[in-house]
């Protein structure tokens, strides 16, 4: 299904659901279904204000930004370095860049996958573009448990911080 909420010609295609149906003629399906964070926010691809300098959306001016997630020094200074100005749209924002990321897959049998993120940040404590995995929630309806995995993105050498690198410098 095409999702454009905002009537510019720029959709976004969402896997809602899938059906898994039976070949054998007894009319036996299992449908899995999809929640996504946000499709609403999503706009226009090519519009330059709604992508920061690592390609993930912002959402630039048109939705209130919180410019306050950008909280380190050492983020500051990074994006300052390669041009960008203080509380400028290009910075990377946390609060947007969920807009359209998986948040849970539903099973036919009633249980689910709940996914959480976090935006990614590198060794040098510099929030960078985009969302990684922070926690998988698996609730299984038989027995009424939800088994929780946690994800943290640290080195061997120091488990207190990211271990996150860029892999290109963003201009």
């Amino acid at each position: 299904r095409c999702y454009d909420s905002w009537s510019t010609n720029s959709c976004w295609f969402f896997l809602d659901t899938l059906v898994n149906e039976s070949i054998d003629g007894s009319n036996l399906a299992e449908k899995h279904s999809f929640e996504y964070f946000g499709k609403s926010y999503l706009w226009n691809r090519t519009y330059p204000y709604d992508w920061d300098v690592m390609g993930y959306f912002h959402g630039g001016g048109y939705y209130p930004i919180d410019w306050t997630h950008i909280d380190t020094a050492a983020t500051r200074l990074y994006y300052q370095t390669l041009g960008v100005e203080p509380n400028h749209w290009k910075y990377p924002d946390p609060t947007q860049m969920m807009a359209g990321m998986l948040t849970q897959v539903n099973f036919p049998v009633g249980g689910y996958q709940k996914f959480t993120y976090e935006p990614h940040i590198t060794a040098g404590g510099i929030i960078a573009g985009g969302v990684r995995v922070k926690q998988i929630d698996n609730y299984d309806p038989l027995s009424g448990v939800t088994s929780r995995k946690f994800y943290k993105y640290t080195s061997l050498a120091d488990t207190t911080a990211s271990s996150g690198v860029n892999s290109f410098e963003p201009f």
